[in-house]
């Protein structure tokens, strides 16, 4: 997203017209990590001894461990973070803030619609989290982790070298795939991530009487942000005038409401069928530094690559199905569910098939290669390879059963070419 101190400038658009509520995982949601917990049991850290190096706090698996490259999907990753229940009630909620900046899906936070949106599906899917979000002196916490960050002034790998997008997307990959040159990227561009961290929470524990408190924490620390190569200097003064106008015009009318006024709920029509969207009249644009934090996680990374950054308000539906029928627009069209009567206008398969949307409720992709196969279980596996828009992050080329939306060639998965000419 184009930032607006680095991630806080959300606060600009909440912050004086709703009240933010704390975030906390439903009884489902609990219940399905608990299960998914508990079938990847041998997997899950629940040896404290894991949790310490040295006599020293750390999380007990890193992204560039072979434990971790060894994991199959999202539901395997989730499973081996959360903290044995021994250790999460027994450490001090700075110990608990520390594990969280280590977490290796925090990057999770860039991957939808908002980075609040992003932030709750954190909340929900990491127990550390949650319960940090729970002490008393979090936000306490919190503040002084924030008052005590410091940012690197240069970047170790920079993008402002590259003179054109397709070099900037090339430097991505060669990092994406080098675990050395990626050791060097997480380690500099940790801070910017932590500080989106710190700043969602601060949000979370916002409130009538500590707002204008937690508003001069953040605009103090502008100043530091402006030096860093990490920050957009020139938006800096944009958010803080901003803010200043809105704490002038807003402050007595802190109410709960469920407005965005960025966003519109309406129908869009295409022969005939009434597609109903979120349409955007801005647009917020990732960083590459937010894109690898989505990316890096992955433990089939080497197989992925990324395609293009794209903007946070249209999803992989968006996509997949409204780019070629509305070119000019689907980049602001945020599609929840794909319309029957849509799907009625194409060709449908059972084998997947060059141009065609590779489809189910929660995920689809455009097949670029259909014939694309794997060696598993000693045998060949047919696994096309798709381009796919990840929730609001990027768009990521790979095989179609990798990644953090891997889909698995089968019964599960229909494909559908929708023909511009009838």
């Amino acid at each position: 997203m184009k930032r607006k101190i680095a991630g806080f400038g959300i606060i600009l658009l909440w912050i004086f017209s709703r009240a933010v509520k704390s975030y906390s995982a439903g009884d489902a949601d609990l219940q399905e990590l608990s299960a998914v917990a508990e079938m990847y049991a041998d997997a899950v850290c629940t040896d404290e001894a894991d949790w310490y190096a040295d006599g020293e706090l750390k999380f007990a698996i890193s992204i560039f461990d072979e434990e971790w490259k060894a994991l199959e999907g999202e539901e395997e990753m989730l499973a081996v973070c959360q903290l044995p229940d021994k250790l999460l009630k027994k450490l001090s909620t700075y110990d608990l803030l520390k594990l969280t900046e280590e977490y290796p899906m925090l990057g999770d936070i860039y991957a939808a619609n908002t980075m609040e949106e992003g932030f709750r599906n954190v909340v929900d899917s990491f127990n550390g989290l949650r319960e940090l979000l729970s002490r008393e002196d979090c936000l306490e916490v919190v503040c002084d982790e924030y008052d005590n960050l410091i940012f690197p002034e240069k970047c170790a790998i920079s993008y402002n070298e590259c003179k054109t997008e397709e070099e900037k997307v090339a430097l991505f990959n060669k990092i994406l795939h080098d675990d050395e040159l990626l050791k060097i990227e997480t380690e500099d561009s940790k801070p910017l991530l932590v500080c989106d961290l710190l700043e969602m929470i601060m949000l979370d524990k916002t409130t009538e009487e500590n707002v204008e408190t937690l508003f001069e924490t953040v605009v103090d620390k502008a100043t530091e942000k402006e030096k860093s190569e990490y920050f957009e200097e020139k938006d800096k003064y944009l958010y803080v005038s901003e803010l200043e106008e809105s704490m002038l015009s807003e402050a007595s009318a802190y109410a709960v409401t469920e407005t965005d006024d960025n966003t519109t709920i309406k129908k869009v029509y295409w022969r005939g069928v009434a597609i109903e969207v979120k349409a955007a009249d801005t647009l917020t644009y990732l960083t590459y530094e937010e894109a690898m934090n989505i990316l890096r996680k992955c433990s089939d990374k080497d197989v992925l690559s990324l395609v293009s950054i794209g903007n946070q308000q249209y999803n992989c539906h968006s996509y997949a199905w409204l780019k070629k029928i509305f070119p000019g627009d689907y980049h602001r069209y945020w599609l929840n569910s794909v319309p029957s009567g849509l799907m009625n206008q194409c060709k449908k398969y059972d084998e997947p098939y060059y141009g065609a949307v590779a489809y189910t409720a929660q995920h689809s992709a455009v097949v670029v290669d259909e014939d694309n196969e794997v060696w598993k279980d000693g045998r060949w596996v047919l696994d096309p390879i798709v381009v796919a828009k990840w929730a609001g992050g990027p768009i990521v080329r790979g095989p179609m059963n990798a990644g953090a939306f891997r889909m698995e060639h089968g019964p599960g998965v229909k494909y559908y070419y929708l023909s511009l000419t009838k």
